[in-house]
């Protein structure tokens, strides 16, 4: 189900920005720290919607 899986990793993308957000408020460091986690959470979805698409 790539429909199901696409929709989560939006809702993850979601959260991972929303946590950034609230961390650059206590801690510049600490939200540079996730730009590689929301970068590969990106990548996965490009890919997971690519596939989706193809099927």
């Amino acid at each position: 189900m790539p429909g199901w899986a696409f929709f989560e990793l939006l809702m993850l993308w979601a959260a991972i920005a929303y946590t950034i957000a609230n961390f650059r408020r206590v801690s510049k460091p600490a939200a540079y720290l996730l730009l590689p986690y929301i970068a590969w959470v990106t990548f996965a979805g490009y890919l997971n919607f690519v596939i989706w698409q193809m099927n």
